[in-house]
């Protein structure tokens, strides 16, 4: 596994801009209980305002169009003084977690830095918002709830596996990945957690993908599906040979009956895709 110190980027975040701008959507909004630790609610579902698919893909193409013709703007926003390893945005705001133990909110429309989130005492590894709060973990075994919008930290949840690495929230659950290989859930209602154990390496990603089920992947090479319910793993994903850093599941593929029963795929890999390694003569 590669050493912390290793795994270190610049500590620079670069925005490219075309014209018009792109919405940079990461996913549906989410409240969260008032009884969770105090942690302020949403409004509604938190979704965005539907808008027409012919309006929205008139935009992709002319963004797609100025990408090719090369007109764009890039903008550099200088600020972590380590390397930065995890983001999100929205329309108004980007979410930085660094290196340096911080977490930075920028206004995304002109670049400035609005605050500086304080309090974690090793890099931030992971972070996800709504319009209600901001979750943040670190390499410090720790988990904080923030409101970014006066930066005050609301919660600071210890967890039992080390270190951090990813996390994933929804209106009901909080998970998180850590570096023992084990996944920790908490219900944001009930105030419940329970330990999901059984991957022999660093987890990388989580997905909660409905009340009771939960997608997992790790440095082990596999990917798990994760029964919520009995705590157990009830599908392993077989075919990397090294660590799996990410994934991102199809929604398309995966449907709930009218009992809310969930259905997955088979699991069977649909096509390998290799990418040659470069050749010495082409190598810069």
């Amino acid at each position: 596994m590669a050493s912390l110190s290793s795994l270190r980027k610049r500590p620079r975040v670069t925005r490219i801009d075309s014209n018009p701008d792109a919405s940079g959507d990461v996913g549906n909004a989410s409240p969260a209980p008032s009884d969770f630790g105090q942690v302020p609610r949403g409004h509604g579902n938190g979704s965005r305002h539907r808008r027409h698919w012919k309006q929205i893909y008139a935009e992709r193409l002319m963004v797609e169009r100025n990408w090719r013709q090369g007109q764009y703007r890039t903008q550099t926003l200088d600020g972590h003084s380590d390397g930065v390893l995890c983001l999100q945005f929205d329309d108004q705001y980007l979410i930085t977690g660094s290196y340096d133990n911080t977490v930075k909110v920028w206004n995304l429309q002109s670049g400035s830095l609005i605050r500086t989130l304080e309090g974690h005492r090793m890099g931030i590894r992971a972070l996800q918002f709504d319009q209600a709060k901001l979750i943040t973990g670190s390499m410090d075994g720790t988990l904080r709830i923030w409101n970014y919008r006066t930066g005050t930290c609301m919660r600071t949840m210890t967890v039992s596996g080390g270190g951090v690495n990813c996390l994933h929230f929804d209106s009901s659950l909080l998970a998180a990945g850590c570096v023992d290989g084990s996944i920790s859930v908490w219900d944001f209602y009930s105030g419940s957690t329970l330990r999901l154990v059984g991957h022999a390496d660093w987890v990388n990603g989580v997905q909660i993908v409905s009340p009771n089920r939960l997608l997992s992947c790790s440095d082990d090479t596999t990917i798990r599906l994760w029964d919520l319910d009995t705590r157990t793993c009830i599908r392993e994903y077989h075919g990397h040979v090294g660590h799996v850093q990410s994934f991102q599941l199809a929604p398309v593929l995966w449907k709930v009956s009218a009992t809310g029963a969930l259905t997955q795929p088979t699991g069977q890999a649909l096509q390998h895709i290799n990418y040659p390694e470069p050749s010495s003569s082409s190598a810069t």
